[in-house]
């Protein structure tokens, strides 16, 4: 496995399962919002919605519970699911380490695909919201992971240049989001059988911890 850069144009991160302990969260309220219309989620089905959209999600979930109603099942899960991000979101280990060794000397950016809403419920729950120059959502762009428009549109809203950039990813869509934007991609997986394209793969952000405090930004 080569080096990491020792220079970068920015770093781009996901947000659930990359920065926030938030995938324990989102599995427990579909498992109990599927449990409401009589059905249970299986690995198989956790497979599929590790970093979906929201909209790509419900579908999932909609299929498995065996309703047409869509829309309901989305406003029962996101009233549960809002309810346990603002009480148990933390950061992942590594995470604030991370971003305070990148603060102010390299750009930072989000790029999920989490509502809005959530994505900053996440961050500032955290306590990381701060570190984010930039936070996009899947739904402000185009098309949401694994097409490539999420990133994008991070770098350029940071001005950076994508191949220059560090992107750091838990799940198949994503990784495949940062490869199809030119970023170079680091992947610290979530489900560990989940096949996942990478240039570097880490067990946690407490390896790049190093890596951040010495790492400079193109330009100086």
């Amino acid at each position: 496995m080569r080096d990491l850069p020792t220079r970068v144009s920015c770093v781009v991160f996901d947000c659930d399962g990359v920065l926030v302990d938030t995938e324990p969260i989102w599995a427990a309220s579909e498992h109990e919002v599927i449990a409401g219309y009589g059905a249970r989620l299986d690995h198989e089905h956790r497979k599929l919605l590790l970093g979906s959209s929201w909209d790509d999600s419900l579908v999932v979930l909609a299929g498995v519970a065996g309703t047409d109603d869509v829309d309901e099942l989305g406003r029962r899960l996101l009233t549960i699911a809002q309810r346990r991000l603002r009480t148990e979101t933390v950061p992942l280990p590594g995470a604030r380490d991370v971003l305070e060794a990148l603060a102010g000397r390299v750009p930072c950016g989000v790029g999920s695909n989490a509502r809005p809403d959530n994505l900053r419920i996440e961050l500032e729950c955290a306590g990381l919201a701060q570190y984010a120059d930039v936070m996009i959502s899947g739904d402000e762009v185009a098309q949401p992971k694994p097409a490539p428009d999420v990133y994008l549109e991070v770098c350029h809203r940071l001005g950076a240049d994508p191949t220059q950039a560090l992107g750091v990813e838990d799940s198949p869509p994503g990784a495949h989001a940062l490869i199809a934007a030119g970023i170079p991609t680091v992947v610290i997986p979530t489900l560990p059988d989940a096949p996942i394209e990478h240039d570097w793969r880490f067990d946690s952000l407490e390896q790049l911890v190093d890596w951040a405090r010495t790492v400079e930004p193109l330009g100086r």
